[in-house]
C-alpha cells in the first residue's frame, strides 16, 4: 500500500513522513520521484518477512479406506496468502476417529519453509474429521472431513461347532472385516466353499453380498497394516 501523490507545503520545510505497507515477502524496492523532474529520484530496498496468521490443511480427499495412510499438508500463511516461511511453531493433531493413527506433535524447522506433509491413517468407518492446531495459538487451526469406508481384509467363518451329525445341515456365517474389526459393509465379492469331505453338500458359489449373512463378529481380528485396495489380501479365520 503506497501513499497517494503528495504536494509539499511550506510547512513541511522540505521534510515529510509517509506510511508504507508491503504485502509480498522477499526483497522489495521502493522508489519516489518528483513528478515534473524525474532527475529528483530516490530508491530503497527492503527484505519483507511475514508471520503466520492462517493455518491451512490440504491434501485429504473426500474418501478414504480404513488402514490406508493418507497424506495431509499443513501450510502457514499470512493474510495476503504469502507462506510464512519463518514459522517454527508446534502443531498438534486430533480426530473424531478414536482409532485413527495421527502424527505426533511436530515442531516446524527453518527447512520446512512454513509447509510440512504428514501421514494420517483412519480406522473407523463413517464421516470423520481431522484437526490441526498451533500448540500455543489456538487461533491457528484448521479442520478437514472425510468419508471413511471399511475394506475387506479378513474373512471370518463363524457358527460351525466342534461336532456335527452326518447329513444334518449346519449353519455357518461369513463375516468380512477390515484389519480393525469393522464389518466391510460394502463388500460385494464372490466366495467359494471347499471341504475335505468329498460328499459334503456345500453352498453354491455366492455371486453377491445379498447372499452373504453378515453380522458383527464379537471377536476383533488381529490388526495388520493395509495395502493398496486393489491388492488387499483377504485372510480367513474359522471361529
Amino acid at each position: 500500500m503506497l501513499p497517494a501523490d503528495y504536494t509539499f507545503t511550506a510547512a513541511d520545510q522540505g521534510i515529510h513522513s509517509f506510511q508504507i505497507a508491503f504485502k509480498t515477502t522477499g526483497t522489495q524496492s521502493l522508489g519516489v520521484t518528483d513528478t515534473p523532474n524525474s532527475a529528483l529520484h530516490g530508491t530503497a530496498n527492503v527484505t519483507v518477512t511475514t508471520s503466520a496468521q492462517i493455518l491451512a490443511l490440504s491434501g485429504l480427499g473426500q474418501n478414504a479406506n480404513t488402514g490406508t495412510p493418507q497424506n495431509v499438508t499443513v501450510t502457514l500463511r499470512d493474510n495476503f496468502r504469502n507462506v510464512a516461511t519463518g514459522y517454527v511453531g508446534t502443531v498438534h493433531f486430533t480426530s473424531s476417529d478414536g482409532q485413527a493413527a495421527l502424527p505426533a506433535d511436530y515442531t516446524f524447522t527453518a527447512a520446512d519453509q512454513g509447509k510440512h506433509t504428514f501421514q494420517v491413517t483412519f480406522g473407523t468407518p463413517d464421516t470423520q474429521s481431522i484437526s490441526v492446531t498451533d500448540a500455543l495459538n489456538s487461533a491457528l487451526q484448521a479442520t478437514a472431513t472425510v468419508t471413511v469406508t471399511a475394506v475387506a481384509q479378513v474373512l471370518v467363518l463363524n457358527g460351525l461347532g466342534q461336532t456335527a451329525i452326518a447329513g444334518a445341515p449346519q449353519t455357518v456365517t461369513i463375516i468380512l472385516t477390515d484389519s480393525f474389526g469393522n464389518v466391510a459393509a460394502g463388500y460385494a465379492g464372490t466366495v467359494h466353499f471347499t471341504s475335505s469331505d468329498g460328499q459334503a453338500i456345500l453352498p453354491a458359489t455366492t455371486p453377491s453380498l445379498s447372499q452373504i449373512r453378515a453380522r458383527t463378529h464379537s471377536r476383533s481380528p488381529s490388526r495388520r497394516p493395509a495395502r493398496n485396495r486393489s491388492a488387499l489380501p483377504i485372510r480367513s479365520t474359522v471361529v
